[in-house]
């Protein structure tokens, strides 16, 4: 009885252990499976991933920055210096060997020719590598801005007051393009820290380092434009009041200039009216009114002259006005003495 008992317990024990290495097997058959639908979810996440960095990439190819010209640029000089740096390196070896072989000779030859094209191109992209975004940080420069001191210059500070809105817009739409731009960049770089979040040894890790670093680059150009387009905008706003009260001062001026001159047109006119009422002698009324009209063309020369006199550079423009009066006055006397010249 002890032994039919003990066999059976011996094949009840076989049977069991038979049992949990099935179990054991199919738990580590699940296992793979589970790890092999883990690392392709992990795959197909970083396929994404990288559809979404190459759309990324192709709205600001296809927005065709000047921002990434001028970083492609950045670049571009940083790395021509790096290569011409080691070509020196490379001539000063060769150069100081004494024995050298022919296959020597034609590097150090090359080598040379190489430098002298690479330093052409350091001197076309100077000053790229110390400050990428330089040209585009700077805003429109305000020159020293001429006083409106005469009608003529009412609308040289129109058009300059014009000139420079522009110029201040066209700045703004710069900055707005950077921000756009810098927005791309920080959802590529958020796809990057995803992709390093799912895979422990990505291969992009260079690549978001390069994006971090990029983006640094725009923010911190994007910190200087907002600190340079409000110093500008104050700049400009105190150049436009100036502008616009000198036009203001100058079309008051204006007026009150026309007012004299109409009221000097009225005094000659009535003047004219008396002496036609009251000269009945043609030859002596016609002395009377060319001398009227002289005085009046005369007398509204010198209120032009004495209104601008300040200005000694317009002289030369009141003295012109003043010969096409004295030319328009004295008309007919300049035609009587032609004709007796003629005679």
């Amino acid at each position: 009885m002890k032994k039919i008992v003990f066999c059976f317990l011996i094949v009840s024990s076989l049977l069991f252990s038979d049992s949990i290495k099935k179990d054991a097997n199919i738990n580590k058959q699940e296992q793979e499976q589970a790890k092999l639908a883990e690392e392709d979810a992990k795959k197909d996440k970083i396929e994404n991933y990288i559809s979404e960095l190459k759309n990324i990439e192709h709205r600001i190819s296809k927005k065709d920055s000047v921002w990434m010209k001028s970083y492609a640029s950045y670049l571009t000089s940083i790395d021509v210096r790096e290569s011409l740096e080691g070509i020196k390196n490379r001539i000063e070896y060769l150069q100081k060997k004494r024995d050298k072989s022919f296959t020597e000779a034609d590097e150090l030859s090359a080598l040379i020719s190489r430098e002298k094209i690479l330093t052409a191109q350091i001197e076309k992209l100077k000053k790229k590598d110390s400050s990428p975004f330089s040209i585009l940080l700077t805003p429109p420069n305000i020159d020293e801005i001429p006083s409106v001191t005469n009608p003529f210059d009412i609308f040289m500070g129109i058009s300059l007051v014009k000139t420079l809105d522009k110029g201040f817009s066209d700045y703004i739409l710069k900055r707005d393009e950077l921000k756009e731009l810098i927005s791309l960049l920080k959802t590529e770089v958020r796809i990057y820290k995803e992709i390093e979040n799912i895979d422990e040894h990505t291969k992009y890790k260079e690549e978001a380092n390069l994006k971090i670093k990029q983006l640094e680059r725009f923010e911190s150009a994007l910190d200087t434009m907002n600190v340079t387009a409000d110093v500008y905008q104050k700049r400009l706003d105190i150049v436009e009041i100036n502008i616009n009260k000198e036009i203001e001062s100058q079309i008051v001026k204006l007026g009150k200039i026309g007012v004299t001159v109409l009221i000097v047109f009225v005094v000659f006119f009535l003047l004219k009216l008396i002496i036609k009422k009251y000269i009945t002698d043609n030859e002596r009324f016609y002395m009377a009114n060319k001398f009227i009209t002289f005085g009046n063309f005369t007398l509204i020369i010198m209120i032009l002259f004495f209104s601008y006199i300040e200005n000694v550079s317009y002289l030369v423009t009141i003295l012109g006005f003043a010969s096409a009066g004295i030319a328009i006055a004295m008309k007919d006397w300049f035609m009587s003495m032609l004709g007796w010249l003629v005679i």
